[in-house]
């Protein structure tokens, strides 16, 4: 019906839901253990609906989500000429590209692609590039982006959806994620970390050198520390703590020192509010005279005010793919005054 409606149509969605509830029925659990892959019994349903499809609408791909549960391919099954897989990386690292051999999470999602190329001739990603849980803190994946995309082209992939924050503004470095995911989408064949000094040169100015300082800091502090986030990270998890984040501010507050006009300023102080969510999130947190609350001696008055204005002035909707910023600030001046706490043994 959706076909007929609208003959423009090239391709149709016959997917999962967002979740863990596979059939647990004779048949379907029999098919899964057979093809050694819990998507079979759905990947079953896709060719059927495909052989038809072939046949009323030619030249319509069926397209499917091998995500979670499903995204690894099926043993014996092939997939019909007009069925179309999306692979989704969601259980990925994050800091290293999908092919670094060292990365144990990512070799079975290469794995996995490479399967997939065998048994599917439309193949199209779905990659992660954001942290979801905190869109503002620091997350260092420039490293991967253009190494990403082209192994995508390196393996007959056909398109890639490179998932940031998209329900999201003024979110971490996101003008400039933003730039490279762009440029390395239309041609493969450049390299992140070129194209993150040439953004940084041409939109912050003489502001630039800390700025690439600091981004070059944050990758360097991650490797060090031997972290594989994956995209919805806790601030250790990406190799952040007290220290690491006191020096990332510092970074920011030399670009500030730096800004030679009013829209350069305005560029780095929206940068800056990845360096304030740093400190609120690695400060410590103490029990005093029954409350729990910031050690407002180390994180700072400041800090509180800053991170709040900026978050307004630059209307930076959300926190969190699932919470608002409004509820963050709210949550960070109850921990600023305190909440009752009761000590335990």
């Amino acid at each position: 019906k959706v076909l007929n409606a609208d003959p423009s149509l090239t391709n149709i969605s016959v997917s999962q839901m967002d979740n863990n509830s596979i059939c647990e029925c004779p048949v379907c659990t029999a098919l899964s253990a057979k093809e050694e892959s819990q998507g079979s019994p759905h990947l079953a349903l896709v060719n059927a609906v495909a052989k038809s499809i072939a046949v009323s609408h030619p030249g319509v791909k069926i397209g499917t989500l091998a995500y979670w549960y499903s995204r690894k391919p099926p043993k014996y099954m092939t997939m019909l000429p007009n069925v179309q897989i999306m692979l989704c990386s969601i259980e990925c690292c994050t800091f290293h590209p999908l092919d670094d051999p060292s990365c144990g999470r990512n070799k079975l999602f290469c794995e996995d692609l490479y399967k997939w190329k065998e048994i599917c001739q439309n193949i199209l990603i779905w990659n992660y590039d954001t942290n979801f849980a905190a869109y503002d803190l620091p997350f260092p994946n420039f490293n991967t982006i253009a190494k990403n995309v082209q192994l995508f082209q390196n393996n007959n992939v056909q398109g890639v959806f490179m998932e940031a924050a998209g329900n999201g503004l003024s979110t971490e470095m996101s003008d400039l994620r933003n730039y490279v995911m762009a440029r390395c989408l239309w041609s493969p064949m450049l390299e992140s970390w070129e194209l993150v000094d040439e953004f940084c040169h041409l939109h912050y100015g003489s502001s630039a050198p800390p700025i690439l300082a600091y981004l070059r800091f944050l990758h360097h502090n991650a490797e060090e520390r031997g972290v594989h986030p994956n995209c919805f990270p806790k601030p250790v998890e990406v190799g952040l703590d007290l220290e690491v984040s006191q020096q990332i501010y510092s970074y920011f507050q030399k670009a500030l020192q730096l800004a030679p006009d009013e829209i350069t300023r305005l560029r780095v102080e929206k940068a800056t509010i990845p360096a304030l969510r740093a400190l609120l999130s690695t400060a410590p947190i103490i029990y005093r005279q029954g409350f729990y609350k910031y050690d407002i001696d180390i994180v700072g008055e400041e800090t509180f005010s800053h991170y709040e204005s900026l978050v307004k002035k630059f209307s930076m909707e959300r926190v969190a793919a699932e919470k608002l910023a409004s509820v963050y600030v709210d949550e960070l001046h109850a921990l600023k005054k305190g909440l009752p706490a009761v000590v335990l043994e």
